[in-house]
C-alpha cells in the first residue's frame, strides 16, 4: 500500500466515524434539505435522463429524488453491478435486491441498460474535500463509469460531516 492509499484509508475511516455520529433523524432531514436543494436549483431536467444511485443509511438519502422521478415520468436509470461493471438501468419502480456490497439494486436486464450521454448523475461518495474532489467507497466504478460518460452532468450528494480537512 503506498502512502496516497493510506492517507485514504485514514480518511475514509474518520468520515465513517463522522457519519456514524448523525442520528437517523439528523440524516433524514439533511437528506430531505438536500432534495430541495435539488429540486430549487432546477437539476431535474425532464429531458434528460437521471442517473440516481439507490442510498444506503449512510448516505444522503435519495428515495425523494428517486420517488419524483418515478411519479413524474421522467427517465431514471439506477446503477447495477455486473460483472464486475457498473451499470445503468432503467428503473421504473420494480423489487431491489442487495449485491456483493449490501447495496440494493435492481436485477442485471441487458434489455434496461441505457446511456446516459448528457444525462444527470447523482453520486454517492464518502468523502470529499475544500476543492469538491470526491473520495468514494475505492472499488473505482463511478471512476470508470465517468471515463466512458464524460459529459453528463455529474452532482455529488453529502453531508457537511463528509466534508475533508486538508
Amino acid at each position: 500500500m503506498n502512502a496516497n492509499d493510506l492517507i485514504k484509508k485514514q480518511q475514509r475511516i474518520k468520515v465513517k466515524q463522522q457519519i456514524a455520529s448523525l442520528t437517523s433523524e439528523q440524516k433524514f432531514i439533511k437528506s430531505h434539505e438536500i432534495y430541495l436543494k435539488i429540486l430549487n436549483y432546477g437539476f431535474i431536467d425532464s429531458n434528460k435522463l437521471i442517473f440516481c444511485y439507490l442510498s444506503t443509511v449512510d448516505e444522503v438519502s435519495t428515495k425523494e429524488i428517486i420517488r419524483y422521478a418515478i411519479d413524474k415520468n421522467i427517465r431514471l436509470a439506477v446503477p447495477c453491478i455486473y460483472e464486475n461493471k457498473m451499470y445503468a438501468l432503467r428503473y421504473f419502480g420494480e423489487e431491489l435486491s442487495q449485491n456483493k456490497y449490501g447495496i440494493y439494486e435492481p436485477k442485471f436486464d441487458d434489455s434496461k441498460i441505457t446511456i446516459v450521454k448528457d444525462g444527470i448523475v447523482f453520486v454517492p461518495l464518502l468523502a470529499y474535500d475544500i476543492e469538491l474532489n470526491r473520495l468514494g467507497h475505492g472499488k473505482g466504478y463511478y471512476d470508470r463509469f465517468f471515463a466512458e460518460n464524460p459529459n453528463c452532468l455529474k452532482v455529488a450528494l453529502a453531508f457537511e460531516e463528509q466534508k475533508l480537512n486538508k
